[in-house]
């Protein structure tokens, strides 16, 4: 009897568990569905001229794109300059790598610091290295670990 009572409740839990009916598949994304639309009639054009941008950043009114070929653009209202990233490491040059991750400090504006992710070839292999990077001002721009 008590095997019967254990399996009649297994079952039942079983198949309400089957079928719960939760609404949330009206909010998922549809991947079949073709997604159409503008970005306006005119949409603004910031900057141009990018080298395999990858991540932005904002500090106020800066932003600051990172490049996969080792460069970081600050963007600053009409005003781009390009600052190259000095790593110990050379970048690597092989798709889906080089300089690929960039996060400026949360304390930023006051340090300096920014966090990069890249990749580079030791051996015959892809090395990742996640960096903390210092801007400093020498011979122009430029980010150093």
């Amino acid at each position: 009897m008590k095997k019967l009572l254990l399996f009649f409740l297994m079952a039942t839990l079983f198949l309400t568990g089957c079928n719960m009916n939760d609404d949330d598949s009206k909010n998922q994304p549809n991947p079949d569905k073709e997604v159409t639309g503008t970005l306006g009639e005119n949409p603004d054009v910031l900057v141009t001229n990018l080298q395999a941008p990858w991540s932005i950043q904002k500090n106020g009114d800066i932003m600051y794109v990172s490049e996969r070929t080792g460069t970081i653009v600050e963007w600053d209202k009409n005003k781009m300059t390009r600052q190259k990233v000095n790593l110990k490491k050379t970048l690597s040059a092989k798709a889906e790598a080089g300089l690929l991750g960039f996060l400026l400090a949360p304390d930023f504006s006051k340090s300096g610091q920014a966090f990069a992710y890249y990749t580079y070839e030791e051996g015959g292999e892809s090395i990742n290295r996640i960096v903390v990077l210092e801007k400093m001002m020498i011979n122009g721009r430029r980010w150093r670990p």
